[in-house]
């Protein structure tokens, strides 16, 4: 026999879901106020927020509930690494050191987390031993324990079954193709190139569905142009999204996939003029509408 819910509930359950859409902000970082920090905006460009006045913050990234944010700052105040992987409360408040990097000039960032929330990726240079990008990968527990190496590449996306990592590399090491998308399997092993000849290939983000990585390449220009891109999850269909002059970069897609978030930073990679600032466009190329503007902003997270 069918149940029904009484017209309460659903209307209940309405209210409920238009309340958690509108919960989904976009996290970035900008130099609005002088110094670089992490900041919060609604996908319609309402209540800008800066989550971490007066502390220095980049790279940010939500956690799966939403309840917390990476990132990547300087806050530890020197010392021998230049960079660690922070995380705080999605407020702002509580902010705590996940990463301890060993060794000189050293740096640890670009986190993202796995869909359960348990494990952080990240990037690190921390022995100091590799050649060409310099970094390798590593899978850490949620509260900055167990630090494990997974593979050689940088800025790595967890896809959202859990399953594979997507990363950028030069292992391949032709000059056509500086950087090209790869993927790992979750425990290190089962490396696949996505992308062949790609220019520098850079910042992949998977969709919610993980059927498709969008990311940013100069493919079609010079080094100062590059443009947001989006493929099939194993590589096929490449499509360009963006067409102009200036640099589009990372990308990030809505959490129901139809539109992706990404940072234009000026003619000439300057970080000035009143078209810079985070973008969102159809995950179809339509659409175009700016988001913020206001100075150097990047990094956007949805």
């Amino acid at each position: 026999m069918r149940a029904f819910l009484p017209f309460a509930a659903l209307a209940s359950a309405a209210l409920f879901l238009g309340c958690q859409a509108q919960q989904w902000k976009i996290v970035f970082e900008s130099d609005r106020d002088g110094d670089p920090g992490i900041y919060v905006v609604n996908p319609d460009g309402s209540d800008l927020q800066n989550l971490t006045p007066g502390a220095f913050g980049w790279e940010p990234t939500w956690s799966p509930d939403r309840s917390k944010i990476l990132f990547a700052s300087d806050l530890h105040g020197g010392g021998q690494a230049d960079q660690e992987v922070y995380v705080m409360d999605a407020d702002g408040s509580n902010i705590r050191r996940l990463t301890n990097t060993p060794g000189e000039s050293t740096s640890s960032w670009a986190a993202d987390w796995s869909p359960d929330g348990e494990k952080i990726v990240f990037i690190s240079n921390r022995d100091g031993s590799r050649p060409g990008d310099g970094y390798d990968l590593y899978v850490m527990n949620a509260d900055g324990s167990a630090v494990r190496p997974l593979t050689r590449g940088g800025t790595p996306a967890w896809s959202p079954d859990g399953r594979r990592i997507a990363f950028m590399s030069n292992r391949h090491s032709t000059p056509e193709a500086p950087n090209e998308i790869y993927v790992v399997d979750a425990d290190g092993t089962n490396i696949q190139r996505l992308t062949h000849d790609y220019g520098h290939a850079a910042r992949p983000a998977w969709s919610p569905d993980g059927e498709r990585i969008a990311f940013m390449s100069n493919r079609d220009g010079s080094s100062a142009e590059f443009e947001i891109y989006v493929m099939d999850a194993d590589g096929t269909n490449i499509q360009r999204l963006t067409h102009r002059l200036g640099p589009d970069g990372h990308p990030d897609w809505s959490p129901d996939g139809s539109e992706i978030v990404f940072a234009f930073y000026g003619e000439g990679n300057t970080g000035t003029g009143e078209d810079v600032g985070l973008y969102v466009i159809g995950a179809d190329g339509t659409n175009l509408r700016q988001l913020t503007a206001g100075g150097y902003e990047g990094h956007p997270n949805w």
